[in-house]
């Protein structure tokens, strides 16, 4: 995902003036702050960074994650028994919601 709200004004479409452009940088900005972890908005804060260098710091520490997680993934995947389950369905459910998963890192069982 590219966000253009880090493009420099030099950049951006001429129909957008400099103090909109800052506007929805800052908006996009809270966005993000306010939908990630309060933890990892600590990670990522940073005094007058642009919302395309959060995005990036972001993008950063999810794929460095992804190797791990998919690891962790495929172990919970191998590893999960039927009879922890109170029946087939939801066993058959939390199987489907790993296989969902680790797609989405990148990892998909064949």
């Amino acid at each position: 995902m590219f966000l253009t709200t880090s493009v420099p004004h030099s950049h951006a479409s001429a129909d957008i003036d400099e103090a909109t452009w800052l506007r929805l940088d800052a908006l996009v900005k809270q966005w993000i702050y306010a939908t990630i972890s309060p933890g990892l908005a600590q990670t990522i804060i940073k005094p007058d960074a642009t919302t395309q260098s959060l995005w990036d710091r972001l993008s950063e520490i999810f794929q460095y994650n992804k190797i791990t997680h998919a690891v962790y993934l495929e172990e919970q995947f191998t590893s999960t028994c039927q009879d922890a389950f109170a029946n087939v369905t939801e066993y058959c459910e939390s199987l489907k919601n790993l296989v969902y998963q680790l797609t989405n890192v990148g990892n998909p069982v064949s």
